[in-house]
C-alpha cells in the first residue's frame, strides 16, 4: 500500500514536472522497432519466436480549449498511452518508465516567478482538467544533460530509489497534458533554444537497454526571414493547430522618413513555424504591434498577408487591406476595457458547434461544410473584424476538394440558418472569399439540372445580356453571355 501511494504521488508530481517541455507538431502514433526473432539450431525443426509488439503511444499538441489562459505556456504536450494486450504487459510491464528531457541551455525553473520560467501540468481524472504550476523550489538544468523526469520527481519526494513500471504508466498515467513557460527575457536571449522529450522504458536487468515509446519530440523557437519581402517572423507551435507569433520584424524600404511607404506586401507565414509540414494550422496569434508595424510600411494599395499551414501542398491565406488594418487596430485598442489588446487571434476553421437554425440548414445541404472565420482580441470577447467594427475588405482563400462533379456554392450562413449571397468564387481547388466582416460561411455542392431530350441528357443553359455604362462616351455593344462564362473586355468608349 505504501508503494502504491508513493506511485500516486510521483505521478501527481509528474503533472507538474513532466509538464515540462511540450512539443511536437501534428498528432503522431508510432511504434519502436521490435526485437528480432531468434532462430532455433539447424539440427532442430525450424522454430521462430514471435516478438511481442511494444505498446504504442500518441503524442500531440493539446487543444486550445484545454489550455488555461491564466497559466500561459510557451510549449505544450499531451501524452496518451496506447492500449496494451496482456502479452505486452507481461513482456514489458516490469520495465521501468521515465520521461527523458533535454534543454540546450542553462535554465532555472520556479513557480514563484523568480526564475527563467515554470512547468505546468494537468490530469483530467485527478484535477478536473485544471493546470498547476511547479516547482515550489528551484530546479536547475544544465545544457544538453539528460534528466529523467520521474526520477527527479521521486528525489523531490524524498524517495530516490522509487521507479514506476510501464504497467503503471498504462494503467495509472494513461493520459496527461503538460507544458513549459519561458519568460520573454529568456526567450529573447536564447533564440536558438531547443527542447526535447521522449518516453523510454528501461530493462530492469540492464539500465543501458531501453526502448523509446513513440518518437523523440523536439521543440525549438523558429526564426525565419521571408526572402521576397524581407520580413522576419519568430514563433512557435503552441497547441493543436495553433501557432503563436512572438515577434515580426518588418524592414522599412523608404529611403528617408519623409518618403512614402513603398512596401506592397507584408507576409506572416506559419508554414515556416510548424514542426511538421503536414500539419494543419487554423489558429494564429499575432502581436498587435506587428499589425501596427505592417500598417506603417505598407503603401496605399498594400496588404498584410497571413498564411495558415494546411498540409504539405496547401495553405489558407488571409489578405488584409490597409483600411481593414486600420479598423482592426481601432477595435483592438478598445479591448480589455479600453486598456487595449496585446495580441489578436485569427481563426479559419470548420465550425464545431452551430445554432439550431444553422444545423437545420446544414442537414438539408448534402456534402456541406461550414467555415467559421473570426478575429478576436486577447480578452477573448472583443471581435476586431465583425459587422460592427469592420471596414475595408479581407480576402480569404481556402483549399477545397469537391465531393461531387456539381457546382460549388458558397453562402453566408446567418445565426438563424438563412443563406445570404457573399462575394465568393471557386476555381481549381480554391475557394476565394472577399469579405467585409467575418462570420460563418457554408460551402455545398449542387448538381446542374438535366433535361431528357429524346433519350439524351442535356444541361440547361442560362444566358445573360450584359450592357455597359459608357458615361456619355461612344456606344459599346452589349454581350450575350452564358452563366459562369467570362465577359469579353470591350474597346474603351471615346468622349467627344
Amino acid at each position: 500500500m505504501k508503494k502504491r501511494i508513493s506511485v500516486f504521488l510521483v505521478v501527481t508530481m509528474l503533472v507538474s514536472i513532466l509538464c515540462s517541455f511540450g512539443l511536437v507538431s501534428a498528432e503522431t502514433t508510432s511504434e519502436p522497432t521490435q526485437a528480432v526473432a531468434t532462430e532455433a539450431p539447424a539440427t532442430e525443426a525450424p522454430a521462430t519466436e514471435v516478438p511481442v509488439e511494444v505498446p504504442s503511444a500518441i503524442v500531440k499538441n493539446p487543444r486550445a480549449e484545454d489550455m488555461d489562459p491564466e497559466i500561459p505556456l510557451t510549449y505544450a504536450l499531451e501524452f496518451i498511452a496506447g492500449e496494451a494486450t496482456d502479452d505486452q504487459k507481461a513482456a514489458y510491464g516490469n520495465w521501468y518508465a521515465d520521461f527523458v528531457l533535454t534543454v540546450n541551455k542553462d535554465v532555472t525553473f520556479n513557480a514563484d516567478g523568480t526564475a527563467n520560467g515554470y512547468l505546468a501540468g494537468s490530469y483530467d481524472e485527478w484535477c478536473n482538467g485544471a493546470w498547476e504550476k511547479v516547482p515550489n523550489t528551484e530546479v536547475v538544468m544544465e545544457p544538453s544533460s539528460e534528466v529523467k523526469i520521474m526520477e527527479l520527481a521521486a528525489q523531490m519526494l524524498g524517495q530516490p530509489g522509487l521507479k514506476i513500471t510501464y504497467r503503471e504508466v498504462l494503467e495509472v498515467v494513461r493520459s496527461f497534458r503538460c507544458g513549459v513557460y519561458f519568460t520573454e527575457e529568456f526567450l529573447a536571449s536564447n533564440s536558438d533554444l531547443v527542447v526535447t522529450l521522449e518516453l523510454r522504458i528501461y530493462n530492469p536487468s540492464d539500465a543501458e537497454d531501453y526502448i523509446t515509446i513513440g518518437d523523440v519530440h523536439e521543440f525549438k523557437k523558429t526564426k525565419v526571414e521571408d526572402a521576397e519581402t524581407g520580413v522576419t517572423v519568430e514563433g512557435s507551435q503552441l497547441a493543436e493547430n495553433t501557432v503563436k507569433i512572438d515577434n515580426v520584424v518588418i524592414p522599412t524600404s523608404a529611403p528617408e522618413a519623409s518618403a512614402p511607404p513603398t512596401v506592397t506586401t507584408v507576409k506572416i507565414d506559419t508554414t515556416t513555424i510548424v514542426g511538421n509540414q503536414t500539419d494543419v494550422v487554423d489558429t494564429v496569434t499575432i502581436p498587435v504591434a506587428a499589425v501596427e508595424a505592417a500598417d506603417t510600411v505598407l503603401d496605399a494599395d498594400g496588404a498584410l498577408e497571413i498564411v495558415l499551414a494546411n498540409g504539405a501542398e496547401e495553405a489558407t491565406t488571409v489578405t488584409i487591406d490597409k483600411e481593414a488594418l486600420t479598423a482592426i487596430q481601432t477595435a483592438a485598442a478598445a479591448a480589455n476595457g479600453g486598456a487595449g489588446a496585446t495580441n489578436i487571434t485569427l481563426k479559419v476553421e470548420e465550425a464545431e458547434t452551430l445554432e439550431p437554425g444553422q444545423q437545420t440548414t446544414v442537414e438539408n445541404k448534402e456534402n456541406s461544410v461550414v467555415y467559421e472565420i473570426t478575429f478576436v482580441a486577447d480578452d477573448g470577447v472583443t471581435e476586431v473584424f465583425n459587422e460592427t467594427v469592420a471596414a475595408g475588405s479581407i480576402v480569404v482563400t481556402i483549399p477545397y476538394t469537391p465531393v461531387t462533379t456539381g457546382k460549388v456554392v458558397v453562402k453566408h450562413l446567418t445565426d438563424g440558418g438563412a443563406l445570404e449571397d457573399v462575394n465568393a468564387t471557386y476555381s481549381n481547388g480554391v475557394i476565394t472569399l472577399t469579405l467585409e466582416h467575418f462570420s460563418e460561411y457554408i460551402v455545398y455542392e449542387e448538381e446542374e439540372p438535366l433535361i431528357s431530350n429524346n433519350g439524351f441528357l442535356a444541361t440547361t443553359t442560362t444566358n445573360y445580356t450584359v450592357k455597359f455604362d459608357v458615361d456619355g462616351g461612344s456606344k459599346v455593344s452589349s454581350q450575350n453571355v452564358s452563366k459562369n462564362a467570362n465577359v469579353k473586355e470591350p474597346a474603351a468608349p471615346v468622349k467627344e
